[in-house]
């Protein structure tokens, strides 16, 4: 004997599978949606984190060539000759600090030490730079140099872009090894 659900009751099942579905729907967009919202803040995190830690370089490549433009001013003011090998700052009595910078220096900076000799025929004169761009994600990358102002008896630091390092370098009498 067979038995034949009431078309009410058909309706009513057929009703119960369209709200399931509907449900089922919505559940999995909410999902996605979830799972979208934190991918792209994962890849925002990265991204800020990423910028800190270039700008974080940048500045303390800028800190770096600063104590260095003091220390060639101070001697310069004192009427001393540019010396030999990169003078490295002496502020603080921590031997192993002052070690650690030298080594950092001697790694990071290369240094023009016949500057002095180019800076007759130039207004400006590359003192040094850094020996590597600093690549960024975002923003230019690009060094700091190290400028003597032949007329004003100034040191600068410029920040100057990879793209225009070549020019710059030319026109200051930078030779960087391993640079074209």
């Amino acid at each position: 004997m067979t038995t034949s659900n009431p078309p009410a009751t058909e309706a009513i099942d057929t009703l119960s599978r369209r709200v399931a579905l509907e449900t089922l729907r919505q559940r999995r967009r909410q999902v996605l949606r979830s799972v979208l919202m934190i991918v792209a803040i994962s890849v925002l995190m990265v991204l800020v984190v990423l910028w800190n830690r270039d700008e974080a370089v940048v500045r303390s490549c800028a800190a770096r060539m600063a104590a260095l433009r003091d220390e060639f001013q101070r001697r310069h003011d004192q009427g001393l000759l540019p010396p030999p090998v990169l003078p490295v700052p002496s502020e603080g009595a921590d031997v192993a600090a002052h070690r650690r910078l030298v080594l950092e220096l001697q790694h990071h900076v290369y240094y023009e030490a016949l500057f002095s000799r180019s800076g007759s025929a130039r207004r400006e004169v590359g003192v040094c730079c850094c020996h590597v761009p600093h690549d960024r994600l975002i923003g230019p990358t690009g060094r700091h140099v190290l400028v003597f102002d032949t007329q004003t008896g100034r040191y600068t630091v410029e920040w100057v872009r990879e793209s225009d390092f070549p020019r710059r370098a030319a026109e200051l009498g930078l030779r960087v090894p391993g640079e074209r």
